[in-house]
């Protein structure tokens, strides 16, 4: 009884595939063999604004924060306290309820009108970005859809890297695609560093607020 046509092909197929020499292996270029390397090592990015970039000791992804994210950005919210308390210590707080921040925060992860971003290096979070979107329905807003941008901190041995703008383009990026058409924030006045970083991403000072003790 002799085999079909087609499966005698088969078989000639699959014993030339076991007798040929693979080439392809060591031949490889270093290249790809260093991507495929990298692909393996850096976790899988999620959501359509999220972002790699190569930095000083690695490789850093910009997206969207995850529950895991949250104890971090807490830690980093302490900094940014203590540094704000030192450029206005009349109204910004030494010290952050912790607690409290990281129940915000694991509510903004899971929020269609807030979005939090981190910068990550592995399993570091070296920065981070809030962005709210504020929808007015007043017959007399003349600025429906606007977000207020937020909690922009970056780790002190993070800096250098651009991550603020970074952050700052990605969090636009976002509201841009939530149809919002003005993107507002507040800094500390004595901040010098974080207003040429706003200033170079487009913003300009549209009020001011004084403050006197009493």
């Amino acid at each position: 009884m002799s085999a079909a046509p087609g499966r005698l092909k088969r078989a000639r197929a699959a014993a030339c595939s076991a007798e040929a020499p693979d080439h392809a292996a060591p031949g490889r270029p270093k290249r790809a063999r260093a991507a495929a390397r990298s692909a393996k090592a850096s976790p899988r990015l999620r959501g359509p604004l999220a972002r790699r970039v190569h930095g000083r000791g690695g490789v850093i992804a910009l997206r969207a924060a995850r529950g895991m994210d949250v104890a971090a950005v807490v830690a980093l919210g302490a900094l940014a306290e203590h540094a704000e308390h030192a450029l206005i210590p009349d109204i910004a707080s030494p010290r952050q309820d912790r607690r409290q921040a990281a129940r915000y925060w694991r509510r903004s992860v899971n929020s269609q009108r807030t979005r939090l971003f981190v910068a990550t290096r592995g399993a570091e979070v070296l920065g981070a970005i809030a962005v709210d979107l504020i929808v007015s329905r007043h017959r007399l807003a003349h600025v429906r859809r606007r977000v207020y941008l937020h909690s922009l901190i970056v780790r002190p041995d993070a800096r250098r890297l651009r991550l603020g703008a970074r952050l700052t383009r990605l969090a636009l990026d976002w509201a841009r695609g939530r149809g919002a058409t003005q993107a507002r924030l507040e800094m500390a006045a004595p901040n010098r560093r974080a207003r040429a970083l706003y200033e170079q991403a487009g913003f300009a000072v549209r009020e001011m607020m004084f403050a006197r003790p009493l």
